[in-house]
């Protein structure tokens, strides 16, 4: 693929002329394919990088879901020490049996 224009072809008056002139195109397409080449290089370079730090997060987020599955599934299951309260019901503070504020 080339962007080649009749501006980029100057007027060949004589054969050598004519072979100097692609030469210059031939050139300058030759730089433009290898900025561009390094253009996509750096491109391909973040890019990985991000999926590399992607795949950390997504490797650490589901270790973290597994963890509170198992700690979820434990205390679901367990039987309850019959001196322990159940987590439903708050034990009262010593000391604290009245209202305070406008909730009386």
């Amino acid at each position: 693929m080339t962007d080649q224009t009749p501006a980029d072809e100057p007027a060949a008056d004589q054969p050598g002329d004519e072979h100097a002139a692609r030469s210059r195109v031939t050139a300058r397409a030759v730089a433009r394919l290898k900025a561009e080449n390094n253009t996509l290089r750096d491109r391909l370079a973040r890019q990985s990088a991000t999926i590399e730090e992607l795949t950390s997060f997504k490797t650490l987020a589901l270790s973290r879901i597994a963890a509170q599955h198992e700690e979820i599934t434990r205390v679901r299951s367990s039987q309850p020490d019959p001196d322990t309260p159940p987590v439903a019901r708050l034990t009262p503070v010593p000391g604290r049996s009245q209202t305070i504020g406008s909730c009386s």
